[in-house]
């Protein structure tokens, strides 16, 4: 697959090697974005963002992690954000 994207976010720019850091394989947990092989899928470290964990919280609970893992888990969030299109009316909230 192949992503032309423009990044105007300036903490995109800054973390750009980040991003080197998530793997699709599908092999892997079923070829969902993973940080480094380590069949921590992207969207279990938003999640925990998501519900109030700190990266060093995060850290704590999975030492195979790293906080560079944590930002570019965000940093392949919003470059997923800025690809996709996402619906804006009758999003329904459970």
């Amino acid at each position: 697959m192949i992503l032309f994207l423009y990044l105007s976010c300036d903490y995109l720019r800054k973390n750009n090697g980040d991003i080197n850091r998530i793997t699709v394989n599908p092999e892997i947990m079923g070829g969902v974005a993973c940080i480094r092989n380590l069949r921590m899928p992207v969207d279990t470290i938003l999640a925990m963002l998501a519900e109030g964990c700190s990266e060093q919280k995060i850290i704590e609970e999975h030492p195979e992690l790293k906080l560079e893992d944590i930002r570019a888990a965000l940093s392949y969030a919003t470059i997923c954000m800025r690809v996709r299109e996402l619906p804006t009316e009758n999003i329904p909230f459970n």
